[in-house]
């Protein structure tokens, strides 16, 4: 079966990075997803950055 991904939902702490460090081939994931189109959200409360801020990070 072929399903469709329509958006992905991280938590950002201990998933995408721990305290201010990227985990390592985290950014490649962010462009990878950027680059399929495939809109990212995180749930953050309160949110600190937007996931637009915060993936531009890593650049």
């Amino acid at each position: 079966m072929h399903q469709t991904i329509h958006a992905i939902l991280f938590d950002l702490d201990g998933v995408l990075y721990i305290g201010e460090e990227m985990i390592p081939g985290a950014d490649r994931v962010i462009r990878e997803l950027r680059r399929r189109k495939i809109p990212l959200a995180t749930p953050a409360a309160p949110p600190v950055l937007s996931c637009v801020e915060w993936c531009g990070r890593g650049r």
